[in-house]
């Protein structure tokens, strides 16, 4: 038997209730937000209802609540959860739901990043960043095709970029389309970075992001990337890829910002990058690039610091690099000494083989000579 129904809100009267399992049973409408009451619940499992909304902001700050189970239900909006008012939570498991943003950002996570988010398909917006999450980025996170904002800074992340991450549906066009926009938010999204809280509150206005500077990601940067026609800024720096720098990149029209920084990337900065219009920020110093930095476009607002580290780098209109003429190897004419004798050698030898074959006539040419006096001088005395 399965119990049907609105999860009624005097639940708040069970001030010493540790567990609530209502798994597997038709509840439905949404949770009221009636958590506050409950401050000895440890356990709240809820999965395979039909409870729908968004998470009452009660439950989400929950200061005893260790594990949280919705999964399967039709919960939509935005997760955000008060690590420091829910830090016992130890097991969160939100699957199979309508979630549009989900932003765990600085709340010391470890581990690698929970399968079950696979199953929140209309994620708009990721953030985990600031975290200790480790392992590899899943490649299923490119099959959220509306996920535009992917924050996954500051973790300890290894191996390759998932090539999946360049074929992002919402990053590929410009344009965006949000079926879920306009339901209300009573719930305010923030976020600490850099010892500053952001509010995502209007989170529809964030520009299109994928940002995954400071982990340990190795590899190359695919080209595939530069199909991301809509994607805003692309923070890559602070890791450890390798390989030249795409020059599809070029392609990524809307690109407003590019730091590739700190990297192990060689080659040289693509003259096409002269085509993105609405670069206002670029940073690829301390690589191992080379040849001449681009001078049209909007490289002429970069400052010098966004090339620097670079030993094979050069600008002539940039005080910090070397000209680029300095570096063009010198006429013929002017060459060094060790090299004008180079380009001699075959007279050198052919003089010295003269020499020698003058000198070994001379040489025999005497020794037969005196022997043949001695020869004849000693034939007389016989006599």
């Amino acid at each position: 038997m399965a119990f049907s129904g609105l999860l009624h809100e005097r639940i708040d009267n069970l001030s010493n209730v540790v567990k609530i399992d209502m798994s597997n049973n038709l509840f439905s409408g949404v949770l009221p937000d009636v958590f506050g009451g409950l401050w000895k619940l440890e356990h709240f499992t809820a999965e395979s209802n039909k409870f729908s909304g968004q998470l009452p902001p009660s439950l989400m700050s929950s200061p005893s609540l260790s594990t949280l189970n919705l999964n399967n239900n039709t919960l939509d909006g935005r997760i955000s959860i008060n690590c420091s008012s829910m830090a016992r939570l130890t097991s969160l498991n939100l699957r199979s739901n309508l979630f549009q943003v989900f932003a765990i950002g600085n709340s010391q996570l470890k581990g690698s990043i929970p399968v079950w988010l696979r199953g929140c398909e209309n994620l708009q917006l990721l953030d985990l960043s600031w975290n200790q999450l480790s392992g590899r980025i899943p490649s299923w996170i490119g099959d959220f095709s509306s996920l535009f904002y992917l924050d996954l800074e500051n973790n300890s992340f290894t191996g390759d970029i998932p090539r999946s991450l360049s074929e992002l549906r919402s990053c590929i066009n410009s344009g965006r389309s949000f079926p879920h926009a306009g339901s209300p938010s009573n719930m305010p999204l923030r976020s600490e970075k850099h010892g500053k809280f952001f509010t995502y509150n209007q989170f529809l206005n964030f520009p299109s992001t994928l940002d995954l500077s400071h982990n340990k990601l190795s590899g190359p940067i695919w080209p595939s990337f530069g199909n991301l026609k809509g994607l805003q800024v692309f923070s890559l720096d602070s890791n450890e890829l390798s390989g030249d720098i795409p020059d599809s990149l070029s392609g990524m029209q809307s690109l407003e910002k590019l730091n590739l920084s700190h990297n192990r990337l060689t080659g040289e900065i693509p003259a096409s990058f002269q085509k993105l219009t609405f670069l206002s920020a670029f940073d690829v110093s301390y690589n191992k690039l080379s040849g001449a930095v681009p001078l049209g476009g909007q490289f002429s607002t970069f400052p010098d610091s966004s090339f620097e580290g670079n030993i094979g780098l050069c600008g002539s209109s940039r005080p910090s690099l070397r000209s680029c003429q300095s570096q063009a190897k010198p006429p013929s004419d002017e060459l060094p000494n060790d090299e004008a004798s180079t380009d001699g050698t075959p007279y050198s030898h052919m003089a010295f083989g003269i020499g020698a074959a003058v000198g070994f006539i001379w040489t025999v040419g005497f020794c037969f000579l005196s022997g043949w006096v001695l020869d004849k001088g000693q034939r007389r005395r016989r006599r």
